[in-house]
């Protein structure tokens, strides 16, 4: 790959991150629709993972989508502002076949209210994304 297609390479990986954990839509459980389409179509292993994870009503371990994706169930945590704090790195080097490997280490920080019987408590909530494709 040239030099054009590593930086392809790395924006997408930011935009799949971006679209996986900071996407409000995704963080109220729906369908992360923007995050699957930057995802290559021709890649078996993502897209089966992806339908047996998002179509499952209780994921094994190893297809769990939060694997992925953030999100919280509406009815015990709800976001609170708009700010989600993000800390982390991207980086690529020579894979396979002279292919480019993204590794991602980012931690993502929502502020959060936890509904309790007697009211809500505000917490935080971390959570870190580590891959490599």
């Amino acid at each position: 790959m040239d030099a054009a297609q590593a930086e392809q390479a790395l924006w997408r990986s930011r935009d799949f991150l971006v679209a996986a954990g900071l996407d409000s839509r995704v963080l109220r459980g729906e369908r992360p629709t923007k995050a699957i389409a930057l995802l290559h179509p021709h890649q078996k292993d993502p897209q089966e993972y992806l339908r047996t994870a998002l179509s499952s009503t209780a994921p094994a371990p190893e297809t769990d989508p939060l694997l992925l994706f953030s999100r919280f169930r509406p009815e015990q945590a709800r976001l609170v502002g708009e700010v989600v704090k993000t800390r982390g790195w991207l980086a690529y080097r020579e894979g396979k076949r002279r292919a480019v490997e993204v590794t991602a280490d980012v931690t993502f920080v929502y502020l959060v209210t936890r509904w309790a019987t007697a009211g809500g408590t505000r917490t935080s909530s971390v959570r870190s994304c580590g891959a490599r494709w």
